[in-house]
């Protein structure tokens, strides 16, 4: 089953789009996206770089990049908002560019992903397995 989130996006970026239009005009609402677009590609371009970075850095002392890598995952979907035509799109993107957003968002999935794992080890030990 698709999210309704998924299938209400599209519409949204429409509407949204169609503001933009009346408001300022086909042109000058073209203009504002294409330089949000480039903009946004270049931070996450600069964001991409120094995450990989860190992650590098944190494999060489031997630590896991758990953190790090999520982020990472995290930049990556904040370039893939850009390269999506829109504007509600590219403020999300931008959104998840921002450190501590994105720090809370990566600290959130490690730990539910932890309580997971605790879960699923705890059944096995039960079956024997």
């Amino acid at each position: 089953m698709i999210p309704l989130g998924l299938l209400l996006f599209p519409i949204i970026e429409i509407a949204v789009a169609i503001s933009v239009i009346r408001e300022f005009g086909f042109g000058n609402a073209f203009f504002m996206w294409l330089i949000s677009t480039i903009l946004g590609i270049g931070l996450f371009r600069a964001t991409s770089a120094q995450l990989s970075m860190g992650v590098a850095q944190a494999l060489r002392r031997g630590e896991s990049p758990g953190q790090g890598a999520v982020e990472g995952a995290l930049v990556g979907l904040s370039g893939v908002l850009f390269l999506v035509p829109g504007f509600v799109s590219d403020v999300l993107g931008l959104i998840v560019l921002f450190r501590p957003v994105r720090r809370l968002i990566a600290r959130r999935l490690l730990a539910k992903n932890s309580v997971s794992q605790c879960r699923r080890s705890r059944r096995h030990e039960g079956s024997g397995f």
